[in-house]
């Protein structure tokens, strides 16, 4: 019987029994040569295909150029936390004798608008992307992404993973040549631990009243939800500060700086700010940890005070509205929640707010938390300046990062 190649492909691409095969092999685990799984895959086949062809099938052996992996530690330097989980890529080359110790760039999905908008910055250099789910559209290949990391001069080359679960990503680097540098992947999780806010995304912010955009770390918005975790501490600045407040660290960098010393000028501007930020933000659920809180001249000069209370909530608005109440502090004298009101946005009326699980009443300081004295929000040029000078020094000279293969 002849069947011409238009029939081939309808029976290939109608088959039940090639899927069924995909699925056995990848359930057989890594096929790296000289493995147990890559073995059980092998005689798989080898069955599969005597079932095909109605005859016996031959194995030949053959030599080729191997590489083996061997041991691959990624650190972060001048911290305590463990080993994060990595892997060399195959034909990556070993790290200089006692590691490679230098600073991450994450790029993102990486792009080569990505590569190209951070030229100056890759040299010498580790660079972070995202590995794609293949077939995609638009999806751009480990490999090229490697190449562009190498062709600008980067040191070693990272992939994450694009799933939770420490799932480790694997596959191929370079060809092996001379010119090859260190790659490893990694899994979604340490790709978050590597990544600094430091790079901002211009968001629009169609609802804004003080900037039609914000620019936010691309780490808070490249995620599937975001869970706030603030800290209850009084603040010399805006009275309180708690689940609003916090989620002002998803600004990228310095600017957090700039919007202080903006401030300046402006009365309303920055609670307004804080507001529109985490509305944006539109976090999943906020968790205030007041098991210790702070009271006095916080953030930076208060005094700790135990407090017993940890309080949820999916409004932040509300979470701090209660948590004000629970402290003893005048909820008048907050300026998020003034700003959460004129904005129309978040509850701030603690009677329409339902509370579940320890009453209002026995939650209560019996003492409350001891006031700050008040100061203006805005920030000198001064100490703008001086702020930024000192988180350049910490980023270029203070926390670099260490991978060994």
């Amino acid at each position: 019987m002849t069947l011409h190649a238009g029939e081939v492909v309808g029976r290939i691409w109608g088959s039940r029994e090639l899927w069924a095969d995909l699925a056995e092999l990848c359930a057989l685990g890594g096929r790296f040569c000289g493995t147990e799984s890559e073995a059980r895959a092998r005689a798989y086949l080898k069955e599969r295909l005597a079932a095909a062809a109605d005859g016996p099938v031959t194995a030949h052996r053959m030599d080729y150029d191997g590489w083996q992996r061997e041991s691959c530690v990624l650190t972060r330097l001048g911290e305590s936390s463990p080993p994060l989980l990595a892997h060399s890529l195959v034909r990556s080359p070993a790290t200089p004798p006692g590691g490679l110790e230098t600073e991450v760039v994450d790029l993102g999905r990486g792009t080569l608008e990505d590569f190209q908008a951070n030229e100056r910055a890759l040299a010498g250099r580790l660079v972070l992307v995202r590995h794609e789910f293949m077939f995609a559209t638009g999806h751009v290949h480990r490999r090229r992404k490697y190449l562009w990391a190498k062709e600008r001069g980067a040191a070693g080359f990272l992939i994450a993973g694009p799933l939770p679960g420490q799932t480790l990503v694997t596959g191929s680097s370079g060809d092996g040549g001379p010119d090859d540098i260190p790659a490893a992947g990694v899994t979604r999780e340490t790709g978050a631990a590597l990544t600094p806010f430091t790079g901002g995304v211009k968001t629009p912010n169609p609802r804004g009243q003080v900037y039609d955009h914000l620019v936010i770390a691309r780490e808070a918005l490249d995620r599937d939800g975001l869970i706030n975790l603030p800290k209850l501490k009084t603040h010399c600045q805006l009275y309180m500060t708690g689940a609003v407040k916090n989620l002002f660290g998803c600004v990228a960098g310095k600017r957090k700086a700039w919007w202080h010393f903006k401030a300046g000028s402006y009365r309303d501007y920055f609670p307004l700010m804080l507001v529109e930020t985490a509305r944006l933000l539109n976090a999943r659920l906020h968790l205030l940890d007041a098991v210790l809180a702070m009271e006095g001249n916080g953030p930076a000069s208060g005094t700790p005070r135990r407090a017993g209370l940890l309080l949820a909530s999916e409004d932040p608005v509300a979470l701090d509205r209660v948590a004000c109440e629970a402290a003893g502090l005048d909820p008048a004298r907050l300026r998020t929640l003034e700003a959460a009101r004129a904005l129309g946005w978040g509850e701030t009326n603690l009677a329409r707010i339902e509370i579940a699980g320890l009453p209002l009443a026995q939650a209560r300081l019996e003492r409350p938390l001891a006031e700050p004295k008040m100061m203006p929000i805005g920030f000198s040029l001064p100490r703008v300046v001086k702020s930024t000078l000192k988180q350049q020094w910490l980023l270029r000279v203070g926390e670099p990062l260490r991978r060994h293969a």
